[in-house]
C-alpha cells in the first residue's frame, strides 16, 4: 500500500512545477518516515522489550467482536448514494462557474502592499476586523456594493529597513477600498505607505496542466503496478474509487461556501495518495480470504 501511495508523489514531485513540489514533497517524506518507524524502529523496539523481558504476555482488546457484516447486500444503496453525491459535486461546479467555484489563488485578483513604519506594528485581528466591515465600489449590479470577498493577510519583514510588509492579497475590485479604509484608519505614522497593485494567479494554467499530466500518468503507473501486484479487476477498481474520492471533494467544497484555492491543491493530493493506501490495504485483506 506504501509503494502505490509513493508512486503518486514521486512522479508529481518530477513532473509537475514547483508549487505542487511543494506538497509532493512532504507527502514522500511522511510516507517514508511511517514506513521506516512502522518496519524498523517500532520492531526494534519490540525485540529489545522482549529481549529485556519487560514484556512476557501480550494482552489484545476486542473492540469489534467476530461477526459477519453483510455490506456487500447493501451495495446498491452505497452505489446510488455515492453517484448522487457525485452528481451534485459535478453540478454544484458547473453551476457556480469559474468565478464562483475558484478562489484568488487560482483566479487572480488584487494586492494591497501596507509597509509600516519602523518600530510600529499592527495586529492581524485590525485590518481583518477592518476588512470585512466594506463593500466594492456600487455598480449597476451591486446598487449597494458586492460584498468584499475573500482576502488573505500575510506579513513578512524587510531586513534591510527593519520594517514590516503586510501584504493583503484580496478580490480584483477590492484593491482601492482597502487600500482607502487603511489610509483613513492609520493617520498616526503607524503606516509609511501603501500600494495596490493587480496580481496573476498563483496557480497558473501551466501548473495546472502539467499537474494534471503528472496526476494521470501517476494513475497509470499505479493501474500497472497493481495489475501485476493483484489482478486487473482489483487495478481497475482502485482507479475508480480514487478517481471518486477526489472528483467529488472540489463539487463538495464549493456547495457549503469555499473557494477552491491552493490549501485544496495540497488536500487533493493528499486524498489521492492516503485513497489509494487505503484501498490497498483492504484488496490485500480480501485476497487473504480468496
Amino acid at each position: 500500500s506504501n509503494i502505490t501511495t509513493l508512486i503518486s508523489p514521486i512522479i508529481l514531485y518530477v513532473i509537475s512545477g514547483e508549487l505542487v513540489k511543494g506538497f509532493a514533497g512532504p507527502l514522500m517524506i511522511g510516507l517514508l518516515s511511517s514506513m521506516i518507524g512502522a518496519l524498523i524502529v517500532t520492531r526494534v523496539i519490540f525485540m529489545w522489550v522482549v529481549e529485556k523481558g519487560l514484556l512476557k504476555k501480550l494482552h489484545t482488546t476486542r473492540i469489534i467482536p467476530d461477526k459477519v457484516f453483510d455490506i456487500l447486500s447493501k451495495a446498491p444503496a452505497f452505489i446510488i448514494a455515492s453517484v448522487v453525491v457525485t452528481i451534485i459535486s459535478f453540478a454544484t461546479l458547473a453551476v457556480k462557474g469559474k468565478d464562483g467555484s475558484l478562489g484568488i489563488d487560482c483566479r487572480g485578483g488584487g494586492r494591497v502592499d501596507v509597509v509600516l513604519a519602523p518600530g510600529k506594528d499592527i495586529p492581524d485581528s485590525e485590518p481583518d476586523d477592518l476588512i470585512r466591515t466594506l463593500r466594492q465600489p456600487v455598480t449597476q449590479e451591486a446598487p449597494k456594493g458586492a460584498d468584499i470577498g475573500t482576502y488573505f493577510i500575510q506579513r513578512k519583514s524587510d531586513p534591510a529597513t527593519g520594517s514590516t510588509n503586510v501584504s493583503i492579497r484580496c478580490e480584483k475590485d477590492s484593491g482601492s477600498v482597502i487600500d482607502e479604509a487603511i489610509k483613513r484608519k492609520w493617520t498616526d505614522g503607524t503606516v509609511s505607505g501603501t500600494s495596490v497593485a493587480t496580481v496573476g494567479s498563483v496557480i497558473g494554467s501551466e501548473t495546472m496542466l502539467s499537474s494534471i499530466w503528472a496526476l494521470g500518468i501517476a494513475l497509470v503507473a499505479i493501474f500497472i503496478y497493481l495489475m501485476f501486484r493483484f489482478e486487473f479487476a482489483f487495478a481497475l477498481a482502485a482507479i475508480v474509487a480514487l478517481f471518486h474520492d477526489v472528483l467529488m471533494v472540489p463539487g463538495l467544497c464549493v456547495l457549503f461556501g469555499q473557494e477552491m484555492s491552493i490549501i485544496h491543491v495540497g488536500a487533493l493530493l493528499t486524498i489521492a495518495g492516503y485513497s489509494i493506501n487505503d484501498t490497498i490495504v483492504v484488496f490485500d485483506r480480501i485476497r487473504e480470504t480468496i
